[in-house]
């Protein structure tokens, strides 16, 4: 059974990073990331200010205050990437 694709709005500092690895990768492209890389694509999307989604910035600046630990929601957000980058670090 074929998934359908999930949309995500990046930031262009996700866009940089792709592209400035050491074998640059496009946008909805992936393969295994390998450290040093891997560590600094996870610092990339815990940033809020780099992030490209207005409703996931949004819930980086204020989980407390909508009910979600900090931590919990960081978890659950980083938890995609580790899948979506097929390398699991939660």
């Amino acid at each position: 059974m074929k998934n359908e694709k999930l949309n995500l709005t990046v930031g262009h500092a996700f866009e940089l990073f792709l592209t400035g690895l050491e074998k640059p990768m496009r946008l909805n492209e992936m393969r295994i990331m390998k450290e040093p890389n891997y560590t600094k694509l996870r610092q990339l999307i815990r940033d809020p200010v780099k992030n490209g989604d207005l409703l996931i910035r949004y819930l980086l600046l204020n989980s407390d205050k909508l009910g979600i630990p900090y931590n919990s929601f960081h978890m659950v957000h980083e938890s995609f990437w580790d899948l979506y980058c097929k390398k699991p670090a939660s």
